[in-house]
């Protein structure tokens, strides 16, 4: 009985530093959490990069709404072809961003203007028009739509770019 307990004293005496397999528990549990990590960080970058992208076309939609409240729904071509852009709406061929601008005549009082489908005016008060900017990203090889504006414009006289926003949907 002696000789046992004189074994098991120097097993825990001489037992220093940690067996094989608790260090291999303990990797394991550093890899998860490792691994865990990289995922949460690299699905932060994703959301940084479509918040970003969404921002900036955002900011592309709202100086187009803005250049075509400038040139008067007129000038604004009744229907858009796309644009690539940069992302400062800079024209690029090579953008990763994509720019439509539409628009829709509603009504013009003025018998000497048909609207957009060729055909007579509606009887109306005045003029009114509906401008569409469109913005789409490329990312991946795949375009999707990040801002999307509707302008809503009237006035009695167009042609003298006297409008003014009727508002928005």
């Amino acid at each position: 009985m002696d000789a046992r307990r004189q074994v098991k004293r120097q097993r825990v005496r001489g037992a220093r530093g940690f067996t094989l397999v608790e260090v291999l528990v303990a990797v394991v549990v550093l890899a998860i959490g490792a691994a865990g990590l990289i995922q949460l960080f690299a699905q932060a970058q994703q959301q940084n990069d479509r918040r970003r992208s969404s921002e900036v076309a955002r900011r592309l939609a709202e100086n187009e709404v803005q250049r075509a409240r400038s040139a008067g729904p007129w000038n604004v071509p009744a229907v858009g072809t796309p644009t690539r852009v940069d992302q400062n709406g800079v024209p690029d061929l090579a953008g990763e961003y994509r720019v439509y601008v539409d628009r829709d005549l509603l009504c013009d009082a003025s018998s000497s203007r048909p609207n957009d489908t060729g055909g007579p005016p509606a009887p109306c008060g005045g003029a009114v028009a509906r401008i569409t900017v469109r913005v789409d990203h490329l990312r991946a090889g795949v375009w999707s739509t990040r801002a999307s504006h509707v302008l809503y414009e009237s006035g009695s006289d167009p042609a003298t770019g006297s409008w003014t926003l009727a508002g928005t949907p």
